[in-house]
């Protein structure tokens, strides 16, 4: 079986597992989360381009900022009281994605094709959760306002790195050393 057979029975999986519990908007959020960095992750593969070790960092970052955003949202959702809401459920979500997000950085790490694609799977989720959290009130908004949804305020963050770490992956050979310059490995 290869890499990709892998991912792609992971994000079929995981979507039906979205679909039987929560619904059909929320798990093709999901496949379509999936679908979008497995052909990123594909399309970095077939170039024979790895993810650079320096995208560790960043990676790290970003999975630290979808706690500290998970954790507003969750004291926010916590404290009003006319939301049903389930606190083991929550927690479980926020716990274990950032767990299987920490797996994904010691594949990285490794040098594991997965660590590649656990790269692709966060930036992508954490672009789109965000942005979630931001069109969400205008989708769902019946008086013409704009209004509040619990994780909004520090949605931004996992946005821009977001956004920058996608912005690294698609890059065509992975860190531009300077023109000139040496490369980090002594090589010009």
């Amino acid at each position: 079986m290869t890499w990709l057979t892998f991912a792609l029975c992971v994000v079929v999986t995981l979507t039906a597992a979205v679909h039987q519990f929560v619904g059909s908007v929320f798990a093709a959020w999901i496949g379509s989360v999936g679908l979008l960095a497995t052909i990123g992750w594909q399309t970095t593969e077939s170039r024979k381009r790895q993810v650079p070790m320096s995208f560790l960092i960043p990676y790290l970052v970003l999975v630290m900022s979808l706690l500290a955003q998970q954790g507003e949202e969750f004291a926010a959702r916590a404290s009003a009281v006319e939301t049903p809401f389930s606190v083991p459920g929550f927690a479980l979500y926020s716990i274990g994605a950032a767990s299987a997000f920490m797996l994904g950085a010691c594949a990285l790490a490794l040098r594991h094709p997965l660590g590649s694609w656990s790269a692709w799977i966060l930036c992508v989720w954490a672009v789109a959760q965000s942005l979630a959290h931001y069109v969400y009130p205008l989708m769902t908004s019946t008086s013409g306002t704009y209004g509040y949804t619990p994780g909004q305020w520090l949605a931004w963050m996992p946005l821009v790195i977001g956004l920058y770490g996608l912005v690294r992956l698609f890059r065509s050979d992975g860190i531009h050393s300077p023109k000139g310059g040496h490369s980090h490995d002594g090589r010009q």
